[in-house]
């Protein structure tokens, strides 16, 4: 066991370290004299001791054998230890290196599995932070990191855009997975538990496809919505935070994960201000914004994040992933619950010692009778059914929730021809071949070629189109689409904009219905259809036109796209310069991949972002005034919160506030207001 001297000395060695290391920033020299006395250095050694105690109990052969007094006297030991108190926001002290400084010491192939190391490094730094968190006589310290963060982000959010209307972007999915929903109560009743609990951590809901993950998350937002579920079970309404990963809609990703996050935490924090477009600016807000939220959770106010599909990740292009960015950081009443497929495993996607690695797991059961009677009262079935009926729908369908919503809805269709109608089947393994039997009945109905080219749009797109872009794209007169729209109409998300609704579907209709070749016609079609934005301006060439020409390598019409006249476009359409920023990030990374060739264009792409950034906060106040006087409000206040000069703000959120107060809004003209 390490002597008292040896910690003693090492305290002071971490704490004079630290200091020397925060001593380029303001207010440090009231900070350094708060802390040069005893009584920081003694609350220092606590925290060590209790660390170092853990590992010894959890690991005592490595405390003996690594983790001994030669090793803590090493210089860089001793600087990784003082990062944990001068860490600056997203940064923090890496298990690897004190890991590997560990295993330096030994004769080769004498060193210890680095399985165990890595996660007894992970373990010391983890406990050696918690600790020293605690301690009253180093909150100096912490506060001046706190005030740090709070720095770092209103310089984040200085030129930055409007965040992300998330809510909105997933209403679609929302009104689907909510719109007929049952059961579930000991899935909702462990996570409600799980919250509840003091210790942070992760949650891991894990299940096959179609086995309602997405269904349950979409469940606990909404109850979340109504007042009818709070994370914790506390009467207040604490934060809670959601992202649904899909592949389907690009959202699997990091750029539009942390988007989504960042919005909503710069919400729940009360935080004026955007976002940034590029990954790495909206992961260091991430960063701050979670260690700010995360130190203002209580018993009463805990904070929860909720993320489905984890399973649906991808590499970006610099090969990170959503999970890269998971936080790690998780203390008292701050929990995580992610939902991911048994394959792959959510767990291999972090290091050794993020606590993912920890996380509890609950496993989505099949759905019994019970269930299926109320799915049948859901879908409007008029005729009696006896327990035998029952079952049969429980066995045909292996009790899959997926596979039931849908045969729930023939069943009460049929009537009472359902059982004739059962029995006439063909075998059904799952939910695919109930799919698969489903698009073959499509394809013989008298629209079945119409349906075929809708569903082959659709598989190519990037988001929901609406019926009147479908047509279009297609050369098909509108009443066509809309006849072969109808029959489909229960597989798709959304009442305007459609999108296909399930990835297994999606994947079905992708595998079995459309070659290589016919999957690039389509594509070649979309491109066609948006090549034409002048002509129909629509919604889904403004949004995704530049995505598309850059996903089939068409570098040089994407550079050629990124002009005045498309900028002014979506900001007239969208109400910022976000998405033309994003369409410019594409352009930036299709110059890049150009090489020297590309060096013009990615100059072009560099001059233009720093312009977006300033022009975003150069909107004059009376402009904002009369957008709100014209029913706009919440864009006006988008732009109101992105003014770098205090004066110039304050004069938009008083004219916003009279424009809200003559409107008859007076809690918010009184928010926009207070905020002047």
């Amino acid at each position: 066991m390490l002597m008292e001297a040896l910690l003693g000395w090492l305290a002071t060695k971490v704490l004079d370290r630290a200091l020397d290391a925060l001593a380029e920033r303001p207010g440090i020299q009231q900070v350094r004299r708060l802390l040069t006395g005893d009584p920081a250095r003694a609350a220092l050694l606590r925290a060590m001791r209790q660390a170092y105690a853990e590992l010894e109990e959890r690991y005592p052969r490595l405390a003996s054998d690594a983790f001994h007094e030669t090793f803590f006297r090493q210089e860089e030991v001793v600087a990784e230890l003082a990062r944990v108190l001068s860490r600056r926001p997203g940064e923090a002290p890496e298990p690897e290196r004190l890991a590997e400084l560990a295993r330096a010491q030994y004769r080769p192939g004498y060193e210890p599995p680095w399985e165990e190391l890595l996660p007894a490094a992970g373990l010391f730094l983890r406990r050696f932070r918690e600790a020293a968190e605690e301690e009253i006589e180093l909150q100096p310290l912490f506060d001046s990191r706190a005030l740090e963060r709070l720095h770092e982000i209103a310089a984040l959010v200085r030129t930055a855009y409007p965040r992300v209307p998330y809510r909105e972007e997933v209403g679609a999915l929302m009104d689907f997975y909510t719109e007929r929903f049952v059961g579930r109560e000991e899935a909702i009743e462990a996570v409600t538990a799980f919250t509840a609990q003091e210790e942070g951590g992760y949650l891991l809901i894990e299940a096959g496809p179609g086995m309602g993950k997405t269904a349950l998350v979409a469940q606990l937002v909404h109850r979340y919505e109504r007042g009818t579920w709070r994370p914790g079970g506390v009467a207040d309404h604490p934060p809670l935070l959601y992202a649904f990963l899909r592949q389907e809609r690009g959202w699997h990703t990091p750029a539009p994960f942390l988007a989504a996050l960042d919005s909503q935490l710069l919400d729940a924090l009360g935080i004026p201000g955007g976002i940034p477009t590029d990954v790495e600016a909206l992961g260091r807000l991430f960063a701050a914004l979670w260690n700010e939220a995360a130190a203002r959770a209580r018993p009463d106010r805990p904070l929860t994040l909720l993320v489905d599909g984890l399973d649906e990740m991808i590499p970006d292009e610099r090969n990170r992933t959503v999970a890269h960015f998971l936080p790690d950081r998780l203390p008292p009443h701050v929990h995580v619950v992610v939902t991911s497929r048994p394959q792959p495993k959510a767990f291999d996607w972090v290091p050794a010692y993020h606590p993912l690695k920890k996380a509890r797991v609950h496993r989505l059961a099949r759905f019994g009778p019970q269930e299926v009677r109320a799915l049948l009262a859901q879908a409007g079935d008029a005729v009696p059914r006896d327990e035998a009926f029952v079952q049969r729908l429980v066995d045909l369908t292996r009790g899959e929730p997926l596979f039931l919503r849908f045969l729930c809805q023939d069943v009460a269709d049929w009537g009472r021809e359902a059982e004739a109608r059962l029995d006439a089947l063909p075998p059904l393994e799952g939910v695919e071949d109930y799919f698969r039997e489903q698009l073959r009945l499509l394809g013989e109905r008298a629209e079945g070629e119409d349906i075929r080219h809708i569903l082959g749009m659709l598989v190519v797109a990037r988001g929901g189109m609406t019926a009147d872009e479908l047509a279009d794209a297609l050369g098909m007169p509108k009443m066509r689409a809309l006849d072969a729209l109808e029959p489909i109409r229960r597989f798709l998300l959304g009442e305007e904009r459609m999108e296909l609704m399930h990835l297994e579907f999606r994947r079905l209709v992708e595998r079995e219905w459309f070659t290589q070749r016919e999957r690039r016609d389509y594509r070649e079609r979309l491109l066609s259809y948006c090549a034409r934005w002048r002509e129909h301006e629509s919604d889904y060439a403004l949004e995704h036109y530049a995505a598309h020409l850059f996903e089939a390598g068409r570098y040089g019409e994407l550079h050629g796209l990124i002009d005045k006249e498309w900028m002014e476009l979506k900001r007239r359409r969208t109400g910022s310069h976000r998405s033309f920023a994003a369409d410019v990030d594409l352009a930036f990374r299709a110059a890049e991949e150009g090489g020297i060739k590309g060096l013009p264009r990615l100059v072009q792409c560099a001059l233009l972002s720093a312009t977006l950034g300033s022009l975003a906060t150069q909107v004059p106040p009376e402009v904002l005034g009369v957008m709100a006087r014209l029913g706009q409000a919440r864009r006006a206040l988008d732009y109101a919160r992105l003014m770098v000069d205090l004066k110039r703000k304050a004069e938009a959120l008083r004219l916003i506030g009279l424009a809200l107060w003559e409107q008859g809004q007076a809690d918010e003209a009184a928010a926009a207001l207070d905020e002047a």
